[in-house]
């Protein structure tokens, strides 16, 4: 495992590879985090470009104490929330195209595709920071602690938020399932 001290250092010392590495590494994981604010996919991609630029641009004078994962949680989400006080910031839903893969049968791959919507559709349903604490659990492997620290919130309430989107998922699938019979 690469040393996240060293590795920032490498990027204030102008290594464009240790920068590289940063954003091949966090890059796909930040995505959905600022979508989940800003409710756009490429946009959230352009903000995650952002933050690694104002990265660069600043690595002189930056200074990351603890994780550079955390930092960059943070970071990505200041980012969408500046973006979103913007007077030009227009929230529009983006619906993406269905890829199909030939190797599967029709079928099935509309039984999983609509499986995956259903529960995606389950979790954005979710309120707002319930979502979040969600996804950055089970998606993204934050530890409480870490999720607290990132969103400025006690370990406490990400426990009852984790408990409350749980619930709240295990009662919509019980109705779906129920309602299906």
């Amino acid at each position: 495992m690469i040393d996240q001290q060293k590795l920032f250092n490498a990027v204030q010392n102008d290594d464009r590879g240790a920068l590289n590495y940063l954003f091949e590494r966090y890059f796909d994981a930040l995505c959905p985090f600022v979508n989940a604010y800003v409710g756009d996919a490429m946009l959230a991609e352009e903000i995650v470009s952002d933050v690694f630029f104002n990265i660069w641009v600043k690595r002189k004078t930056l200074k990351i104490t603890g994780s550079i994962k955390s930092y960059l949680y943070k970071a990505a989400r200041n980012q969408a929330v500046s973006y979103m006080r913007r007077p030009s910031f227009r929230y529009e839903t983006l619906q993406e195209e269905i890829r199909q893969d030939p190797a599967q049968e029709p079928d099935a791959l509309l039984i999983h595709q609509e499986n995956m919507q259903g529960w995606q559709d389950r979790i954005d349903g979710l309120p707002n920071r319930c979502r979040m604490v969600f996804v950055l659990h089970r998606t993204d492997s934050f530890t409480y602690q870490e999720i607290a620290d990132l969103l400025e919130i006690s370990e406490k309430t990400v426990e009852n938020q984790m408990s409350k989107a749980l619930k709240s998922l295990r009662e919509s699938a019980s109705i779906d399932q129920h309602l299906s019979k």
